[in-house]
């Protein structure tokens, strides 16, 4: 029998995309290693992900500011391409962030997966 420590898995229903980062729910990643979203309602095609260093939950510092987030060679974007009835790993680069925000070319909601 193997000995180890089981991966934790949390579930955050009716997570909001707005066409702004204000009009979007933040997402808190920090700890976790991975993570699925899944279209939910709306007419979202693109999602722009936008990060911060500082979640609002447990921040003594102030209110997390976000930018956007770029991949490692600085250049590009970190954007998805979505559409209903789908599910989509969230990109692994953003989980070096402690929270994410998602901005789409459109207003939707999406459910999402985080694993440790």
């Amino acid at each position: 029998m193997a000995i180890g420590m089981e991966a934790v898995s949390v579930h955050i229903p009716n997570v909001v995309v707005g066409t702004t980062v204000g009009a979007s729910d933040e997402i808190q990643i920090e700890g976790f290693q991975s993570g699925y979203l899944r279209f939910v309602s709306g007419s979202l095609a693109t999602i722009t992900y936008h990060a911060s260093t500082k979640a609002t939950k447990g921040n003594a510092g102030g209110t997390p500011t976000f930018g956007a987030a770029y991949g490692e060679s600085g250049v590009t974007a970190v954007t998805q391409a979505v559409a209903s009835n789908r599910a989509y790993p969230i990109p692994a680069a953003l989980f070096g962030a402690a929270a994410i925000k998602m901005v789409g070319d459109a207003a939707g909601v999406v459910d999402v997966c985080l694993k440790t």
